[in-house]
């Protein structure tokens, strides 16, 4: 206790004879501490160590009247330790405190809701003590930070000046009436202000303060959340320096230093995986990523420390107006909603029409959702009205799982937004780029998503939150990071635990919006589930052995929510299979059923490439899928297949939704010949004829120039996961074949297949510089294509190659032949656009592609194929 003192001891009650602390006689508590009996005394960052034994001192000598502890709101558990500390180590008793005030022997102990990030907050800290107090003894500004992430206050000033200085300087000058009227009024006041500070002020610049730079956006530092501060980081990776606090307590939580970024340990990739094409030896491949400092901070700047969370997410919440416009956008912008509208529009509303109504409650609104879900239940019951339903999770009854998928819905319907601005503000001052406002959107959506694992909560909303949290993160740190690998684990295990993988029983009967929902949710997890699979080459998590859920109805969003009489007029208009009517679009249902068809054969394939079985029964199962592409498309009406037509309407999102479905398809065909060619040479043919209707088709999407910039580059993973790995098959199979001098095994023209490449790589010529790790991965990809291009050319003159197919099956002619479209008006740019930097690899080295996949590997990109389908 002596040494806390020694340290506070000279500002708080000075020193004998003016001595300085080094030559002052021995400080002895019990003598030299005054009385404070009677004092009001109010201490900014109590909780922590400093504050808090400064309380208990103060606390046992002269028992003051009333201790106030201004702090980041606490839960009633902390609050009722720290008083009771408070009373133990001061008067030996025990006490039992409200949420707000408690009682000891003699002294009360109260608590203030106080944020030093937040001007307001400040302010409405200080207007709540004068109206409480006409007297205050004691100032002590003992909270403080050190050391934290580049990050900035409500008002834009850089955290650590904003927190340490100026929140309490506002503070001081606010409560300064009060302070002078206790020196007027009250017979010998000792009236103080204590400042507690560290020998942090060494490294202060000799010139001062330079006020234009501690308001600033911190992009010249890092880059980090603008408007809501990091919560006290995990220190489970130790590429971040550990964050240290002041000598005062923090109220403001520190967040990740920027350290050095470092590489993540390989992740397995299989035979299937979007770099195999460029390979032929399967057994070795494996990915390593750059741990990004975003990825690092966005997984770890909301931790466990909820007291210091809970605030902030109460702060990003008000904004609602904002959120509703996001979302409504995002569903009127695209055709890839899940969970149908008017169950996440129609309570978002109630939600901002009941805070309208009712003040924000600023103070207790973080403890009130916290509440409402660790106690209250998401029962599902059978009569259960839509009102009913959202009345379990909006309005008095928020809760986190909502918040949670508010904010997801919000991130990404910023990514579509056609506002004239791209710029989104959640304090009403500072702005926020589309790219930083869904980093943000998906830090506190994974917040909520932590708050919620504390209770154990398994319901239809945390499904929701989770899968809609799923996407948003991919779009920002890509499907190849393993925290999204693990985060849609996280779904998968909600399925199983809500036992969506089943169909409703009888007897356990649900509203029947709850159960096309469940189908829609099951069917879009089933779905990326198998692009996962695909993508990196590992086993399915959701197999389809144990899973029974039927597709959902082709029906409209608003159609869900009807009435029973108008439900079943509406569902007597479906065809037998669940077929709605062709309007010109494409419904969401009809998205996730089409989806939800080519997933379930893509599982096939995957078995067969991924799985073991012996050889009779493995071309038995070849056979069978190759027999199940062809009748899957028949089984979809004609009006729902994808064309050239299907590039003539207005809406970009629409027509590149058909391009997708198509490509799902063609890529389950390009995998069953990919395993045909293993086991035959003979099939080469119907492999590069499957590749080559791939690249014809992302040539039509790379041909519209017409579209948009951030259309062109929202899409951009389209190129990696399908048209690249194709490209990159065709490009080897001709260059081997060219440098080889013999036939190149397909039916397409040769100059029409170069063509077809030389559009394909163009695209990322004509598009704005790299600005994102899959656009990075691309290019470096089309460089080697450009490489094996120039190189085939290149080949000796007097060589003449003699287009011919090898001998094959053919069955891939029969298979969807009407459907091809090989014609291309561009030849694109010139083939040597790109120049070597040092980082291409050898093209002669690529006849075993070995060092080629290498390369790949050692490129360091986080390579990056958003989920932005699964929750549109």
């Amino acid at each position: 206790m002596s040494t806390i003192w020694d340290m506070i001891r000279v500002v708080l009650f000075g020193s004998q004879n003016d001595a300085s602390r080094d030559s002052a006689p021995a400080f002895n508590p019990a003598q030299d501490i005054p009385s404070t009996t009677g004092k009001v005394i109010l201490i900014t960052g109590a909780a922590g160590d400093l504050g808090r034994q400064t309380a208990i001192a103060l606390a046992g000598y002269g028992r003051p009247s009333r201790i106030y502890i201004a702090d980041l709101p606490r839960s009633d558990d902390a609050k009722q330790a720290l008083t009771h500390q408070i009373d133990y180590e001061a008067y030996g008793d025990s006490i039992s405190p409200t949420s707000e005030t408690a009682v000891t022997s003699s002294t009360e102990i109260r608590f203030l809701y106080l944020d030093l990030a937040s001007f307001d907050s400040v302010q409405k800290c200080a207007q709540k003590f004068a109206a409480q107090e006409q007297r205050l003894d004691i100032l002590i500004l003992n909270a403080g930070i050190i050391r934290v992430s580049p990050a900035t206050t409500m008002e834009g000033y850089e955290i650590h000046f904003g927190v340490n200085y100026l929140g309490h300087a506002l503070l001081t000058r606010l409560l300064m009436p009060v302070l002078l009227r206790t020196t007027q009024r009250q017979p010998g006041a000792d009236v103080r202000i204590v400042v507690v500070s560290s020998e942090g002020h060494i490294s202060a610049p000799k010139q001062g303060v330079d006020f234009d730079l501690v308001k600033t956006s911190c992009s010249n530092l890092a880059q980090a959340p603008r408007s809501v501060s990091p919560a006290n980081p995990s220190r489970e990776d130790d590429e971040y320096p550990n964050a240290s606090t002041s000598p005062g307590d923090s109220i403001v939580p520190p967040g990740p230093q920027m350290g050095p970024l470092s590489t993540s340990q390989p992740t397995y990739l299989g035979s299937t995986s979007f770099m195999s094409a460029f390979n032929h030896d399967q057994q070795h491949l494996s990915l390593s990523t750059p741990k990004s400092a975003h990825a690092s901070t966005q997984r770890k700047a909301w931790s466990a420390d909820f007291t210091h969370v809970v605030p902030r997410l109460v702060q990003l919440l008000r904004p609602l107006r904002l959120y509703e416009d996001l979302v409504t956008e995002e569903y009127d912008q695209t055709p890839f909603t899940v969970v149908p509208a008017p169950l996440v529009l129609a309570p978002l509303r109630l939600l901002r029409s009941h805070w309208d109504k009712e003040r924000w409650p600023q103070e207790d609104l973080g403890s009130r959702i916290t509440q409402n879900t660790a106690t209250k239940l998401v029962n599902i019951e059978a009569n259960m009205t839509t009102d009913q339903f959202y009345h379990l999770f909006t309005g008095p009854n928020l809760r986190w799982e909502f918040v949670g998928l508010i904010f997801g819905l919000a991130g990404l319907g910023a990514s579509v937004s056609s506002r004239v601005t791209a710029f989104f503000s959640v304090n009403g001052k500072d702005e926020l780029s589309a790219d930083a406002f869904a980093k943000e959107m998906a830090a506190a959506s994974h917040a909520c998503i932590e708050i919620c694992k504390r209770y154990d909560n398994v319901n239809d909303l945390m499904v929701w939150l989770h899968y809609t949290y799923y996407v948003l993160a991919s779009n920002i740190m890509g499907e190849t990071c393993h925290h999204i690998y693990a985060q849609f684990g996280d779904l998968v295990s909600c399925i199983h635990a809500m036992g969506l993988h089943r169909p409703d029983s009888p007897e356990h009967s649900i509203p029947f919006f709850v159960s096309e929902t469940r189908k829609r949710v099951f069917a879009v997890a089933y779905r990326a589930d198998k692009n996962i699979a695909t993508f990196l080459g590992r086993p399915p998590r959701l197999p389809h052995h144990y899973c029974d859920v039927g597709l959902p109805l082709d029906i409209d969003d608003d159609s869900v929510v009807l009435d029973r009489f108008s439900l079943d007029k509406t569902i007597s208009q479906l065809t037998p299979d669940g077929w709605g009517t062709f309007n010109g679009g494409l419904r969401p249902a009809t998205v996730i059923r089409l989806r939800y068809m080519v997933a379930m054969l893509r599982e096939q394939v995957v078995g067969l490439s991924l799985g073991q079985g012996w050889v009779t029964s493995r071309q038995k199962e070849l056979h069978m899928a190759y027999q199940e592409c062809k009748r899957l498309w028949d089984r979809v009406p004609p009006e729902f297949h994808y064309g050239k037509h299907s590039w003539e309407g207005s809406n970009p999102h629409l027509s590149i939704t058909h391009l997708v479905i198509h490509l799902e398809y063609l890529q389950t065909v390009f995998q069953v010949e990919r395993i045909r060619c293993n086991e035959s040479p003979d099939a080469m043919t119907d492999l590069l004829d499957s590749a080559m209707q791939i690249v014809s088709a992302v040539t039509d999407f790379a041909k519209h120039r017409d579209h948009q910039n951030s259309i062109r580059e929202t899409y951009t993973w389209i190129f990696l996961l399908y048209a690249l790995p194709a490209a990159g098959a065709i490009a080897t199979e001709l260059h081997r074949c060219t440098v080889s001098r013999v036939p190149l095994p397909c039916s397409v023209p040769r100059s029409r297949i170069i063509r077809g490449l030389s559009v394909l790589v163009s695209w990322f010529e004509s598009a704005k510089p790299p600005s994102d790790v899959t656009h990075q991965a691309c290019v470096e990809v089309t460089k080697v294509i450009i490489k094996m291009l120039n190189d085939t050319l290149d080949c000796p003159s007097g060589w003449q190659m003699v287009d011919r197919p090898q001998p094959g099956t053919g069955t891939l002619s029969a298979l969807n032949g009407g459907d091809r479209v090989w014609d291309t008006n561009s030849i694109g740019v010139p083939l040597n656009a790109y120049e070597q930097n040092g980082t291409t690899p050898n093209v002669d080295a690529l006849e075993t592609s070995e060092d080629f996949l290498n390369w790949l590997n050692e490129l360091g990109l986080d390579t990056s194929v958003p989920e932005f389908f699964g929750c549109q």
